[in-house]
């Protein structure tokens, strides 16, 4: 079962051991955060860009332009590789056009590029398996997967509510529409909600 609270004493006593590993390393967080894209919106992001992988660089790139915000340059900025995009210059020289980007590297499993002059550079690096080897990508995929278990918890609370003994969903492809259909045959989901509740792609 998903771990929906915890006790004070043993959380300072996580944060304390990861303070310490954080400082042996050289380390500190500028930010940690999670962004979730619920399903209209990524529906209506997709429909903009024309397809899922244009709507996730465009994410992407809101996101390394807040950390360039808010850390000093140089910077390195490690991200988990798009599916299976390879390339990213064109895509970074139209999101930063006044900046100049120079690829370092692309190769089958690591991407690079130097983007901006050298006062103001960014290194940015798409890799496969990047939370294999890095514990910031690491950190980064388990906020993302707790928040989004946090979200099917409230999701399957909300809606056994309405149909009592509905069997839980994880939210996933299949499991996902035998909810769906389980819902839609007790009449306890409305079109409209269902357009708010299922990704295009």
């Amino acid at each position: 079962m998903l771990p929906l609270r915890a006790a004070r004493a043993a959380i300072r006593a996580a944060a304390a051991r990861l303070a310490a590993a954080a400082a042996a390393a050289g380390v500190s967080p500028v930010r940690l955060a999670v962004f979730p894209l619920l399903e209209a919106e990524f529906n209506e992001a997709t429909a903009r860009h024309g397809s899922k992988a244009g709507a996730l660089f465009d994410l992407n790139v809101e996101l390394i332009r807040d950390l360039r915000r808010r850390a000093a340059a140089p910077l390195s900025i490690l991200c988990d590789r798009h599916g299976g995009r390879r390339f990213y210059a064109d895509l970074l020289a139209r999101a930063f056009p006044l900046e100049g980007v120079h690829v370092l590297e692309e190769a089958p499993r690591r991407s690079a590029y130097a983007v901006g002059g050298e006062a103001a550079c960014c290194e940015l690096t798409y890799q496969v398996g990047a939370e294999q080897c890095a514990l910031e990508v690491a950190l980064a995929s388990i906020l993302a997967k707790y928040t989004r278990e946090l979200f099917m918890e409230l999701l399957n609370r909300f809606f056994r509510e309405r149909v009592p003994g509905v069997r839980r969903t994880a939210g996933y492809y299949t499991d996902g529409r035998r909810f769906l259909l389980d819902l839609e045959r007790a009449g306890a989901l409305a079109a409209a909600e269902r357009q708010l509740l299922v990704r295009v792609r």
